[in-house]
C-alpha cells in the first residue's frame, strides 16, 4: 500500500474527525481494532462476492453505439476510444483486467479509478487504473473538482473530466469519495474476520481439553518440568488431526480420565454462526449465496430465480454506473454510448437462448443473419428477411401484397 496516498487522502481538503485520524494511525502502525478495507480481500466471502461480481462484469463483451438520427444503431468501431475501451485501455493491459481492476477497486475500497492520459496533441492514447489510495479528489476556492495523483508514473493534478471515478454510496468525509462498504459494515464483516481467526487458531493448537492424566495420591508429585514434559510428549504424539485414533501410553502409575467427547466449536454453535456472516456479507454485496457456493438450504428450482436477481440487482447497477460515467467523461455526444452485451449471459444457458432467438424469428424481430450473428455463424443467402409465424413461416414482405390481391368476390382482402 502506498502510505503517502492514505496519508494526503486523510488531511488533504477536509476536515478529518477523530476517528478516521485514529484509523490511519492504527493502519500506519500495522494494528487496528476493527475491520478496514484493506484487510477485506483476506476474508473469504468477502473475497468470493467481490471475485464473483468482478470476473462476471469484466466478461461481458463492450461495444461502443452510435445511435443515428432515425433511431437505427450500429457499432462505431472507428471511435477513436473504440480499441481503449474495447481491446487494450493501457500497455500490456487488456480489458478484462483493466475491467476487472476498477470494480475491485469500487468494491473494496468504494472507490475505483481509470485515467484518461494524453499526449502532446491532447489525444487520449491510454486509460490506465490507478489504486485508490494514489487519487485524490479535492476542489478549488471556487468548488470546481480536481484530482491529485500520486501514482509514480502519473503523478500530477488532473481535471475531473479526465478521471473516470466509481463512486460507491456514503458519507465520507471526502464528499466526492465513496465510502468502502467494509468500512461501512465493519461489524458485520469483523464477526466473519473474528470466526475464522478463532477456527485458525483452534487448528494450529491442534488439541481441546477432552481430559486429563491423573496420577494417585500416594504417587510422588511430578515437578513442573515434568509436568511440562508430559504435556509436550502428549502434544506431539497425539495433537492434531492428522494423529488421531492411536493408543495412548502413560507410565508411572497415571490413568487418563477423559471428558466428554463434544467439539467446543458446536457449543459455541459456530456453524450457524458462520451461515448467518455469510449470509449478512452476501446481502451487503447483492450476491446470491449460490453464486459464491453457499447453497445450504436453497432448494434447486429457485437457483433460476436467485441468477435473475443477482443480473438485475448486482450486475446491472455496478454496469450502468460504468457506462455513464464512461459517457460523462469520454464521449462529446448523447448520440455515443458504451454498451454491455448481455447476451453472453443466454449462452451460458443454451435452451433459454435457443427459447429466445425462436420467439424473436417467429414476431419478425430477428432475421436468421441476425440470429445467425448471435452464435457466431455467418451470413446466408436470404438470410436477411424477415418471417413471422402464420399457419406456415411467411415472409413479412409478401403479407401487403397478399391482402392487396382481390379474393374471388372481387374484394380486396
Amino acid at each position: 500500500m502506498n502510505i503517502y496516498g492514505e496519508i494526503a487522502r486523510a488531511f488533504t481538503g477536509v476536515q478529518k474527525r477523530s476517528s478516521e485520524i485514529t484509523n490511519l494511525f492504527n493502519m500506519v502502525r500495522g494494528s487496528s481494532s476493527t475491520v478496514a478495507a484493506a484487510e477485506g480481500l483476506s476474508i473469504s466471502t468477502v473475497y468470493s462476492c467481490i471475485d464473483t461480481i468482478s470476473k462476471t462484469i469484466a466478461t461481458l463483451p463492450a461495444e461502443i453505439i452510435r445511435e443515428m438520427a432515425d433511431g437505427d444503431k450500429f457499432q462505431d468501431r472507428k471511435h477513436p476510444y473504440w480499441r481503449l475501451l474495447t481491446k487494450q485501455p493501457a500497455p500490456n493491459t487488456t480489458i478484462y483486467h483493466s475491467t476487472r481492476q476498477i470494480i475491485v477497486d469500487y468494491l473494496q475500497w468504494g472507490n475505483g479509478y481509470q485515467l484518461k492520459v494524453r499526449d502532446a496533441r491532447g489525444k487520449v492514447i491510454a486509460l490506465p487504473n490507478i489504486l485508490p489510495f494514489d487519487m485524490i479528489p479535492f476542489r478549488t476556492a471556487d468548488k470546481t473538482l480536481f484530482y491529485q495523483c500520486f501514482d509514480e508514473v502519473y503523478r500530477g493534478t488532473y481535471p475531473a473530466q479526465d478521471v473516470i471515478h466509481l463512486k460507491d454510496i456514503g458519507v465520507h468525509p471526502n464528499r466526492d469519495m465513496g465510502m468502502s462498504k467494509i468500512d461501512l459494515h465493519a461489524l458485520t464483516i469483523g464477526k466473519e474476520k473474528a470466526a475464522a481467526s478463532f477456527i485458525k487458531q483452534f487448528y494450529d493448537n491442534g488439541m481441546f481439553l477432552g481430559g486429563v492424566i491423573e496420577y494417585p495420591e500416594n504417587s510422588k508429585n511430578l515437578t513442573d518440568p515434568q509436568i511440562e514434559s508430559l504435556r509436550k510428549y502428549f502434544k506431539d504424539i497425539y495433537g492434531g488431526l492428522d494423529k488421531g485414533a492411536q493408543v495412548g501410553i502413560i507410565t508411572g502409575g497415571g490413568s487418563l480420565k477423559q471428558f466428554k467427547t463434544e467439539m467446543p466449536l458446536s457449543n459455541a454453535q459456530y456453524v450457524e454462526s458462520a451461515k448467518l456472516n455469510t449470509q449478512e456479507i452476501c446481502r451487503i454485496y447483492s450476491v446470491p449465496p449460490p453464486k459464491i457456493g453457499f447453497t445450504d438450504g436453497t432448494p434447486y428450482n429457485s437457483l433460476e430465480s436467485l441468477n435473475v436477481d443477482y443480473w438485475q440487482n448486482c450486475i446491472l447497477p455496478i454496469v450502468t454506473l460504468y457506462e455513464q460515467e464512461i459517457a460523462l467523461k469520454c464521449f462529446d455526444t448523447d448520440d455515443v454510448y458504451l454498451n454491455h452485451n448481455f447476451d453472453s449471459v443466454l449462452k451460458a444457458d443454451i435452451a433459454a437462448m435457443a427459447d429466445y432467438l425462436t420467439k424473436m424469428f417467429q414476431i419478425g424481430a430477428m432475421n436468421r443473419d441476425e440470429i445467425r450473428d448471435k452464435i457466431g455463424k455467418n451470413k446466408v443467402p436470404g438470410g436477411n428477411k424477415y418471417y413471422i409465424m402464420g399457419n406456415n413461416m411467411m415472409n413479412v414482405d409478401l403479407i401487403d401484397q397478399i391482402k392487396a390481391k382481390p379474393d374471388n368476390n372481387g374484394s380486396k382482402q
